[in-house]
């Protein structure tokens, strides 16, 4: 128990940092001072893909991360000997 708490506790950590990295670099290009309404609809539809891009990132990598991970968990947890490889 030991030995997977503090495995947890080192990707928990890891995935912070990462997160927290992430959040702190941004890029954005140069605005000019008297935007045309052209200039700021494209801005508007782009910042509105990349969130809704983002979510669907997110929403994606939960749905098929959250069963593997909980079955490699459990494998862990009642220290089963085989290895479980990923699905393809």
């Amino acid at each position: 128990m030991r030995k997977f708490a503090s495995r947890a506790v080192a990707a928990i950590a890891i995935t912070a940092g990462i997160i927290g990295f992430g959040a702190g670099t941004a890029s954005a290009e140069p605005v000019s001072d008297n935007p045309s309404i052209g200039e700021l609809k494209n801005s508007w539809d782009q910042g509105g893909a990349m969130v809704g891009g983002g979510a669907a990132q997110m929403v994606s990598s939960a749905w098929l991360g959250v069963p593997l991970s909980a079955i490699w968990l459990g494998h862990e947890a009642v220290g089963a000997t085989a290895d479980v490889a990923p699905v393809q």
